[in-house]
């Protein structure tokens, strides 16, 4: 499966903006990109897949491609959208104090966790006058993307801003009645971190994968757990190692591994920082041989 990179999209540029028309029967091939794709369809309709979900649009439709996530689409009759490409980078630098815009895109990396309703975190459905208010913001955007004026940059920031707003206030109802949130982290966060810390994980993926600025996402993380990233994953991994330990038909030499570590002499030390003894002493004292 193709995976178009920041560079070969969107060269040295945070975002790109355009206008993608195709005739009826269009059918692209499943691909992924490093960057956050918005679609906002303008005319004609299209069933779109991400992450083999499927989604019939047309005009007032605007879809979320996260980062990483697979989706292809068939254009039905012809269809003419706005094409809005962001790197993650920019949406963590940017929207650093924006809680539910990190968490819009943040959600839609998690479609494991997701219901039926939470689906509709990536495709929303504008009407009326909502569906004016969004193609007037969108057409601000394309106008001071294209024309590059004094501090567009700013302005551009300014627009995307209101346009995640309108989205928020779409989902509004659904995230209201979320309580699936901790301390200001989603609990598909959360769970994410439990089952991929036996792998190799830092903060900074985690954080750049949520769109948190790493550093307040640690100060987060600290206040759920009352430790820091690095102590709460070596304590999950050594915690599995103990569990593992009580297995005799597994090494030592087997479990340091099986619980992400990649030097022997590292889980040494922090199984003796956490349980004040080795391996072999902890299996001694529970009987195991």
């Amino acid at each position: 499966m193709k995976t178009y990179t920041n560079i070969e999209i969107l060269h040295d540029s945070d975002m790109v903006i355009d206008i993608n028309e195709y005739e009826g029967d269009k059918v692209s091939e499943y691909h992924r990109h490093e960057f956050v794709e918005l679609k906002y369809i303008l005319d004609g309709t299209a069933t779109e897949w991400i992450n083999d979900n499927e989604y019939n649009v047309s005009k007032g439709h605007l879809l979320f491609v996260n980062c990483g996530q697979s989706h292809k689409f068939v254009a039905h009759e012809k269809l003419r959208y706005v094409n809005i490409m962001i790197k993650s980078s920019f949406i963590s630098r940017t929207f650093d104090s924006f809680d539910s815009i990190r968490e819009i895109f943040a959600l839609s990396l998690y479609e494991d966790f997701f219901t039926e309703k939470e689906l509709k975190i990536q495709c929303i459905s504008f009407e009326d006058d909502e569906l004016y208010e969004v193609e007037y913001i969108i057409n601000r955007l394309r106008s001071e993307y294209g024309n590059h004026g004094n501090v567009y940059r700013q302005i551009v920031q300014g627009y995307l801003t209101v346009l995640f707003g309108l989205i928020f206030r779409k989902l509004n109802q659904y995230m209201a009645n979320d309580e699936s949130n901790v301390d200001g982290i989603s609990t598909e966060i959360l769970e994410y971190i439990e089952e991929n810390c036996y792998e190799k994980i830092s903060l900074a993926e985690v954080a750049t994968k949520s769109f948190y600025n790493p550093a307040y996402f640690g100060r987060l993380l600290k206040k759920h757990y009352g430790i820091s990233f690095s102590s709460y994953i070596k304590q999950k991994r050594i915690n599995k190692a103990c569990e593992l330990l009580l297995d005799e038909k597994f090494r030592v030499s087997e479990v340091f591994e099986l619980v992400g570590y990649r030097d022997k002499s590292l889980f040494l030390r922090h199984f003796r920082d956490v349980m004040n003894q080795t391996p072999s002493e902890y299996r001694k004292d529970n009987g195991i041989g």
